[in-house]
């Protein structure tokens, strides 16, 4: 839809809707925030295009909180117009990680009935979460099955990150601040490949999970 709007040279409007990894905590200045690097790539692929990028990112806010501003945040903002949203999937509590996926099966559907297309982006694979290795696992798989049922894409961050660490043998300290759970101006660049690896995919409706590319994983943004 997205890519058809460009073509045309109607506006475009991209959300990336999330909380503390959308906001970019840890990035040094919002030059590097990971929705602000997209904008620029786009932008620079698209130089013709009239094309905005919404940061909608509030640190600290789990599924069912952005559920709630989910009208203010996204759907007022869209004016009934749907492009593309960008969706970060927070790292939950543990226990929480089925009910966090049924909320977000529910804002993907909110999204789906304005006519938006879904990119849903998979958790960072970091200390905090390679630490609970199995809960991650958990949610990444979670997240695959609710994107399949619900036709849209998800880009691998968790496996992106891990093949940095587990093959590429970078340390965390590379792409992750102090606290062992955001990421920094290294790190938040893994997301900018969303503007040439979904470019062509995004717009097809009812094609069920899309399929990103073996080489995203060798990706190193620096």
């Amino acid at each position: 839809m997205w890519r058809a709007k460009i073509a045309s040279g109607e506006h475009v409007t991209i959300i990336a809707f999330g909380s503390s990894s959308t906001a970019s905590f840890g990035a040094s200045s919002p030059a590097f925030q990971y929705p602000n690097r997209l904008a620029d790539q786009l932008r620079r692929r698209y130089p013709n295009a009239d094309i905005t990028v919404m940061n909608q990112g509030i640190g600290g806010e789990d599924t069912p909180e952005m559920m709630k501003r989910l009208k203010t945040s996204v759907i007022d903002q869209k004016s009934g117009h749907g492009d593309l949203q960008l969706a970060p999937i927070r790292w939950c509590r543990v226990g929480d990680i089925d009910a966090t996926m049924g909320c977000s099966r529910m804002v993907c559907g909110g999204w789906q009935a304005i006519g938006a297309d879904v990119v849903l982006v998979d958790p960072q694979y970091v200390p905090a979460t390679s630490a609970r290795e199995a809960d991650a696992d958990k949610m990444v798989g979670i997240i695959g099955r609710a994107a399949r049922a619900m036709k849209v894409g998800v880009f691998p961050r968790f496996a992106v990150m891990k093949e940095w660490h587990n093959d590429q043998k970078l340390p965390f300290d590379d792409f992750v601040i102090k606290d062992g759970l955001h990421m920094n101006d290294w790190g938040y660049a893994c997301l900018c490949p969303i503007a040439r690896r979904f470019h062509h995919q995004v717009g097809r409706s009812g094609q069920g999970r899309r399929r990103v590319p073996s080489n995203v994983l060798t990706f190193r943004p620096m």
